[in-house]
């Protein structure tokens, strides 16, 4: 029997602590190790759970080992009311009784498993591994998500906002996408991002408003190498269907590495310190050069957490943060600092290219270069969010159970550059560079802190400042986000539209007996289509409805453009001039005029906001329920949510206020004969009886 005494004390936790997530993290201290013992964790003193232990390595020599302090970490599941555990070591126990309350959120994160159409739901794994089907995936990918549920509440924690973290409002589950395998292997990861989304808020699953889904791909594969080159370009050549894309309401994930992750919570600690080496000809490595199963997971875990950080609204820090180059040591979260051998590496490097979503892709320098040095005793181990990034998440939506947050409104005014929040107050102010999203200045005003909230901000001239985006926040989680300049006589951008370029719609008078010559409505019709394309690619399902319908209507103009001169005799007649009865060209014509009049409106309301706000969706929002909602069912109108939510700001799209007057008068010149075209065929469609109010 062992006569040392060991005393292990718990450092992390108090007693009666409620939790609103189920796996926590306990920290302790343990005295005098000796060769027989080992960690158990005991229920109702008698009843063994599951849990996942590291204990720092022991540096002493024998004669030392007596003397010595080892910190441990336990990893721990804890089950809806109190619970009661002892962690006992040899012949010494700490007790902790722990209460976890599961949280009643309207906020919710999605984990899911996208196996798209044709792939076996197989991820890559080792060839004789059985266990890589949906279930197992699912299991992991479970599993994972509460570890970053964990850690989001350990560091929000040590910045002093208590335990908050997002919730996870279901175990993962398959999601079958339409898809075609082959197809996705194709494309590049924004690309995938903008099918999944889109194919997300269109489907009945999720209403995207009120979830964050995480979503990994199936069918992520990796060729392996066959030339020698493990440089981190090379094996991103090899590998398709690979994505670590997050923003909006979707964070995408390849599954290049699932076959490094534990599916139970006991092996998550000898998971993550796995020195087992990657087979590098056959199974993907992205460990950041470790090139072990354990740097796998460590640094695919880390890029979930800071790519569902960009869900939460998150922007990059440039330090060693999680949301700057620090999420490769995720793993110190869990198994503390003095278990990692030192490794050096290549540094992060954030993207500057905006490709994809807001250029938020994380990829690797050279392996030339060195990781930055982490900061000496910084959170005790390493990994943290910046203050920054921690005070946006404490008063996110997503972190807010059961705290009803309602009211406020903000604005920016980007004339006298002034913020101004009503019914709330304002907690805090970014400016992002808008390239990449790199936080370039901050200003925080929290409760009992010197800087109170406050309800107006002016932004301060700055120098050698461009190219910015403003991000605001409100004590409610109102976020506001606008593009800005540190210099207000300058240029923010070119207005996206240029409407003096565009051709008019056509004159209706007595010289065209009254009717709208067809040639010229379908030139026009393709110019206002391309205007609206530069609002983002992720309004391109509805620019590629409008073009089709747009070609239907030229499809048959080129079938026999002198009797179809005129659009009122295409929709009335066949080719031969018979009467033609409804077809698909007059449903064609029907839809596309109701997206134009949404978009006359639309443009309408811009020309008569006096405040010239820079927020736009309000007006887009106010034209589509006025012109389109109608005649639209649930799925379109969730699809249009979703493209609600990525608009150009009015100086994007108009040019800044100070200069673009020209184009603000070019542009109520263009719709006086783009609201006379309209106009005149709904009452064309109304006197041939040819309006249909069936829902898309």
């Amino acid at each position: 029997m062992c006569e040392l005494e060991h005393n292990v004390q718990l450092k992390n936790v108090q007693k009666g602590e409620v939790f609103q997530y189920s796996i926590v993290l306990l920290k302790g201290e343990l005295a005098n190790t000796c060769l027989s013992g080992k960690f158990q964790v005991v229920a109702n003193k008698c009843d063994l759970v599951p849990f996942s232990v590291a204990l720092e390595k022991d540096t002493g020599g024998e004669g030392e080992r007596q003397q010595s302090t080892r910190k441990f970490r336990v990893l721990l599941r804890l089950f809806p009311g109190e619970n009661q555990y002892e962690v006992q070591y040899c012949s010494s126990k700490a007790c902790v009784s722990l209460i976890y309350t599961a949280p009643e959120s309207q906020f919710t994160v999605a984990p899911v498993y996208i196996v798209c159409k044709g792939h076996s739901g197989r991820y890559q794994s080792n060839e004789n591994d059985s266990t890589n089907d949906s279930e197992h995936a699912c299991r992991k990918i479970t599993l994972a998500i509460e570890l970053l549920q964990c850690l989001y509440a350990e560091k929000l924690a040590e910045h002093g906002f208590g335990r908050k973290t997002f919730d996870l409002g279901a175990p993962c589950r398959p999601f079958y996408s339409e898809l075609e395998w082959e197809k996705s292997a194709t494309m590049r990861e924004d690309e995938l991002w903008r099918h999944f989304a889109t194919e997300l808020v269109q489907g009945k699953h999720y209403d995207m408003g009120r979830v964050k889904v995480v979503g990994f791909l199936s069918s992520t594969h990796f060729d392996g190498i066959t030339d020698g080159d493990f440089s981190y370009e090379n094996i991103r050549k090899k590998t398709t269907g690979h994505a670590a894309l997050g923003g909006g309401g979707l964070a995408l994930f390849g599954t290049g590495c699932l076959y490094t992750w534990p599916s139970s919570l006991q092996a998550v600690c000898d998971a993550l310190l796995s020195p087992q080496p990657v087979d590098c000809d056959k199974l993907l490595d992205d460990s950041n050069y470790r090139r072990t199963y354990g740097g796998c997971f460590a640094t695919t875990l880390g890029s979930v957490c800071h790519e569902m950080g960009h869900t939460f609204d998150l922007g990059h820090t440039p330090d060693g943060s999680i949301m700057g180059d620090g999420f490769d040591a995720i793993d110190n979260v869990f198994v503390g600092t003095a278990q990692q051998a030192t490794h050096v590496g290549p540094k992060r490097l954030i993207e500057t290219k905006p490709r994809g979503l807001a250029g938020r892709l994380t990829q690797l320098k050279r392996p030339g270069d060195v990781l930055r040095q982490r900061l000496d005793a910084k959170q005790n181990d390493g990994v943290f969010f910046a203050p920054t990034s921690a005070l946006t998440l404490s008063y996110h939506r997503w972190f807010n159970h059961g705290k009803r947050l309602v009211g406020g409104s903000m604005n920016f005014d980007n004339t006298t550059r002034t913020v101004t929040c009503s019914g709330s107050s304002i907690v805090l102010v970014e400016l992002r560079t808008t390239e990449n999203g790199m936080m370039r200045k901050c200003w925080t005003f929290r409760e009992g802190q010197p800087q109170r909230p406050v309800g107006t901000f002016t932004l301060p001239k700055l120098a050698c400042l461009t190219d910015l985006t403003m991000f605001a926040m409100d004590a409610t989680g109102n976020i506001l986000k606008e593009s800005t300049d540190n210099d207000s006589t300058a240029v923010v951008c070119d207005a996206k539209i240029q409407f003096r370029q565009l051709k008019p719609f056509p004159v209706i008078d007595e010289n065209n007996n009254f009717k709208i010559e067809t040639e010229h409505f379908l030139e026009s019709s393709n110019q206002i289509i391309d205007a609206i394309a530069c609002f983002g690619k992720l309004f391109s399902p509805i620019v590629k409805d409008m073009r089709q319908n747009v070609q239907k209507i030229t499809n048959k103009y080129k079938q026999n453009e002198s009797l179809f001169k005129y659009l009122e005799d295409l929709i009335l007649k066949d080719k031969d001039g018979n009467d033609n009865p409804f077809d698909i060209v007059t449903d064609g014509l029907l839809w596309l005029k109701r997206a134009f009049e949404m978009m006359e409106q639309f443009f309408r309301n811009l020309l008569e906001d006096e405040t010239r706000s820079e927020q736009v969706k309000p007006h887009l929002k106010k034209a589509y329920e006025e012109c389109l909602l109608p005649y639209h069912g649930f799925l379109a109108q969730k699809a249009f949510q979703l493209l609600h939510s990525f608009l150009p700001t009015r100086s994007s799209l108009l040019g800044p206020s100070d200069s673009n007057m020209d184009n603000l008068k070019a542009l109520e010149d263009f719709l006086v004969l783009f609201r006379a075209n309209l106009k005149h065929l709904n009452e064309f469609y109304t006197k041939h009886d040819l309006h249909r109010t069936y829902k898309a």
